[in-house]
């Protein structure tokens, strides 16, 4: 006799594989947004002048994928500090359909490095 809601073995395994089917098609959505981002932030670079990125070609972007969305890392030098503004790059990223959820700055080396952490603006997490 089986208890009523108990589930099969069986249904457990339905739903991991559909689970796991989900995950690998998060991921991949995740990294054609990456490589959207990394083209467009290529593209910018190439059209965009010096004075743009903080006036100095010691300015630096990074973006590297994380959990649950991208880290983005700008390295300024301090005398390009006035001329860099993070409100314009964070309304890049918000534009790209990203929402920043977490944003430090710290001074090292004589550089200014903003370091936000994005993730999908859609993005729900599991709880």
């Amino acid at each position: 006799m089986e208890f009523q809601g108990k589930r099969s073995t069986s249904e457990h395994i339905g739903e991991a594989v559909n689970y796991i089917q989900h995950l690998k098609k998060n991921v991949k959505e995740l990294e054609e947004r990456r490589d959207q981002l990394k083209q467009s932030v290529e593209q910018q670079e190439s059209t965009s002048s010096t004075s743009e990125l903080g006036g100095s070609s010691n300015s630096s972007v990074t973006i590297r994928q994380s959990v649950v969305g991208f880290e983005v890392e700008i390295s300024v030098g301090c005398e390009d500090e006035d001329r860099f503004s993070l409100s314009s790059a964070i309304q890049v990223i918000f534009d790209e359909g990203l929402e920043v959820v977490s944003c430090t700055s710290t001074k090292f080396n004589d550089r200014l490095i903003h370091h936000l952490q994005c993730q999908d603006a859609d993005y729900i997490p599991n709880i």
